[in-house]
């Protein structure tokens, strides 16, 4: 089932936003197909992009209704279905131009508690 809070963890990095935080479900909206999430108090929305790998994207995707392949942190692709809390592989951040591996950005379902 699809979590109704996901965590999201990143180092913080110049020249990008603040990633971390809780990303809430944003009900009736799957963009691609798949959930939703955006960022309490915060314009950045989880989203998968149009190559099958989850993004995290500013006001430029949500004007492209997510119909792109933009953001700040990316996943490796995954199959159809997959939700960004059960990836097995890692994801990758943008900074200074380029993306780049980073093993410490974790995605984890939000505590069963908060979704009562």
């Amino acid at each position: 089932s699809t979590p109704p809070a996901l965590n999201v963890s990143c180092p913080s990095t110049a020249g990008i936003p603040a990633i971390t935080g809780e990303y809430l479900l944003v009900p009736g909206d799957r963009p691609n197909g798949m959930p939703l999430w955006k960022l309490k108090g915060g314009d950045l929305w989880l989203y998968c992009g149009t190559n099958s790998r989850w993004y995290v994207g500013g006001k430029d995707a949500k004007d492209w209704k997510f119909n792109c392949q933009a953001g700040f942190i990316y996943s490796e692709a995954v199959s159809h279905g997959t939700l960004p809390d059960r990836l097995m592989g890692g994801w990758a951040r943008f900074q200074n131009g380029v993306f780049v591996a980073d093993s410490n950005i974790t995605v984890t379902a939000a505590p069963t508690w908060a979704s009562r």
